[in-house]
């Protein structure tokens, strides 16, 4: 199979390189918050989120998009009040045993997405991890029409990638042809390549045109019976203040239920 050159790595290597340079946030910074978050939740709930949140409370919020693990190392080192994580954090890390508090507040399904122009719109559990594990090269081998399947995945270090690994390839790694680095990236990736697919949080395609969402053994990432799914919490490491608090209680709002069930996610109650 072709390999396409395409990594989107360079810009967050560049930021990190950067970061020892900034002074470290005050503990109680007031009336501005300081939030690192993953890509996937950026684009499904937060982005739209501060819009709405700075208007009715008049704080300004400012969002450094990475992936979970660096969001929860910017907390540490107090380049960041609060940390937005898909991944399971209480098992990747020891912050947990620090003092460090997970807030789970949203949950939502990990799609499987192709380009419009890909075969089937159903596929099985074991054809996925045959074509994500390089055994099934052409959608021909799965319903479709003869054409070089392309796989797009986010980078390595993203929850995307890991959790995708976790529930569908039971750990094994994915043998990609594109790495992205952000949802954004993946979704313009398979969007633009023929025969593309990838996975990514379902919410993050709200508005999304050009995207085919795949069906798995017949059930929609829509249908509560889908069986792969990821979970957004928020992580503090210090008792928040009364303005970081209005921040982490925003979903259990009215307006931000509303933006979660509008993406086709679930709220989890806290």
């Amino acid at each position: 199979m072709r390999k396409y050159a395409i990594i989107f790595c360079m810009v967050v290597a560049a930021v990190l390189l950067l970061l020892p340079l900034q002074a470290p946030l005050a503990a109680n910074y007031q009336g501005h918050i300081v939030i690192s978050c993953s890509a996937q939740a950026y684009d499904a709930f937060i982005e739209p989120a501060i819009k709405v949140f700075e208007k009715e409370n008049n704080i300004e919020v400012d969002v450094f998009v990475c992936s979970s693990k660096v969001a929860v190392d910017r907390v540490d080192n107090d380049y960041a009040q609060i940390a937005v994580s898909t991944e399971d954090i209480p098992i990747r890390y020891s912050y947990m045993e620090s003092g460090y508090k997970k807030i789970e507040f949203c949950k939502d399904t990990l799609a499987v997405i192709a380009n419009e122009g890909f075969g089937p719109n159903d596929i099985t559990t074991e054809q996925i991890r045959a074509i994500f594990s390089g055994q099934i090269t052409n959608q021909k081998e799965v319903g479709g029409r003869d054409q070089e399947i392309v796989i797009v995945a986010p980078e390595k270090n993203t929850a995307a990638y890991n959790n995708f690994c976790r529930q569908v390839m039971g750990r094994e790694g994915v043998k990609y042809d594109v790495s992205t680095y952000t949802s954004t990236d993946t979704i313009r990736m398979v969007k633009l390549i023929p025969g593309a697919i990838s996975f990514i949080s379902h919410g993050a395609l709200y508005n999304k045109e050009g995207i085919k969402v795949l069906s798995v053994n017949g059930v929609s990432p829509k249908n509560g019976a889908y069986p792969y799914s990821q979970t957004f919490s928020f992580i503090i490491k210090r008792p928040p203040g009364k303005t970081i608090r209005a921040f982490i209680d925003f979903p259990k709002t009215d307006k931000g239920q509303a933006i979660i069930r509008e993406r086709g996610m679930v709220p989890i109650s806290y």
